[in-house]
């Protein structure tokens, strides 16, 4: 009996997987489970969401202050239904994150093995080589640190290799993602772990190198997320990221011109958006809704307009289809302008999608894709 136990405990993990924007923070308890080398479909048993009330904050430290204060109610609730977790992942989203890929060649006169060992020297050459160079260009007033960095993609004579290890060769061309975090947006996470749970062995990960699960079966594509304080815009390549970029506009801006357009407090603001397209709204009622919340959303969609020229000067034509990751009530104000900025296909996820690889429980109601994409990623580099 003692026996059986035991190895039921080795087969079995329960997860705490947590994902913070500068929009919301959510969390996520699951449970995995291991049967004769097989791995079942994990099983979310509870999920949570808490937005930042981004118009409470007064500057970027009262700001941050409140991101802490969400991300503590989260991990409570977490405890509440789980008291202790095998493994703990974070993934942190805008506007917080870095991720670049980058291609890294190792070449020696005669052909040699490749082995795990030379693959992770040369990436640990080039993050501490890329954080350097982001400290340099990007973050002169504060620290950052990696947080993750991707298994490589090899490619040897120009093609692809799934799994280089024992191959020979005289050249190998890496390519490896690797995300950075501001040192302080840690140490605060960390603490807020701390304060709950009393342990701080935490694994981070960017939003960004999330995102491969929803493009992998696209040969070439891009994921647009928004968030409260800016957006991404990731490029992909045979499902590997290529490019990522941040917009500095959100839908914070955007809630703030509604909530005064309107004269509502910012509790209200999805309630407006919601009651604007109803189809009993007299049609020159629906036509005031509709010019205020176009004014609303004038500056939101120029900034990004600006943001995706910028791209374009860098990298050309953005791969299509985009697949627009934001909160469901502002998905029809963005899409138009995006389908039009971007000259692709606008496709948005469905909260169903992740049903063949997840399973939700009664408790775990909230299917939010940044959380569902969360965990697969979890579960792959920690599960």
């Amino acid at each position: 009996m003692f026996s059986f136990l035991q190895n039921k405990l080795k087969e079995e993990q329960t997860l705490c997987v947590l994902v913070v924007t500068s929009y919301s923070v959510t969390a996520a308890v699951v449970r995995t489970y291991h049967r004769e080398g097989a791995v079942a479909k994990p099983i979310v048993l509870f999920s949570c969401e808490e937005k930042v009330p981004h118009h409470r904050a007064n500057g970027n430290e009262g700001f941050e202050y409140l991101v802490e204060i969400e991300i503590k109610k989260v991990l409570e609730k977490c405890r509440m239904i789980h008291g202790n977790y095998d493994k703990i992942v974070c993934v942190v989203g805008e506007p917080w994150s870095m991720t670049k890929t980058r291609a890294l060649n190792i070449e020696k006169p005669k052909p040699f093995k490749i082995t795990q060992k030379i693959i992770d020297e040369a990436v640990l050459r080039d993050s501490r080589l890329f954080e350097q160079e982001a400290v340099r260009d990007y973050a002169k007033d504060q620290e950052w640190g990696i947080m993750h960095s991707t298994q490589p993609r090899a490619t040897i004579n120009g093609y692809p290799v799934p799994s280089p290890l024992g191959m020979l060769a005289k050249s190998v061309e890496l390519h490896v993602s690797t995300s950075l975090a501001p040192a302080y947006i840690i140490e605060m996470i960390m603490g807020a772990y701390a304060d709950v749970f009393h342990r701080v062995d935490i694994s981070f990960m960017s939003m960004e190198g999330t995102l491969s699960n929803l493009v992998k079966h696209q040969s070439n594509a891009s994921v647009f997320t928004v968030g409260g304080i800016s957006s991404t815009l990731s490029l992909f390549d045979q499902g590997v990221l290529g490019h990522s970029e941040k917009i500095n506009n959100g839908l914070a801006e955007f809630e703030d011109a509604i909530a005064y357009l309107f004269g509502v407090n910012h509790a209200h603001v999805a309630s407006v958006m919601k009651f604007a397209s109803d189809e009993k709204l007299l049609e020159h009622e629906r036509d005031i809704y509709y010019k205020r919340i176009e004014a609303a959303y004038k500056n939101l969609s120029s900034e990004i307009r600006l943001g995706i020229l910028r791209i374009k000067k860098q990298v050309g034509n953005i791969p299509g289809p985009v697949f627009l990751i934001a909160s469901p009530a502002w998905i029809s104000i963005l899409r138009p302008f995006l389908e039009a900025d971007t000259e692709s296909s606008v496709v948005i996820p469905h909260r169903d999608m992740f049903n063949e690889h997840i399973v939700y429980t009664h408790e775990a109601r909230i299917k939010n894709i940044p959380l569902s994409l969360a965990i697969l990623a979890a579960l792959e580099n920690y599960g």
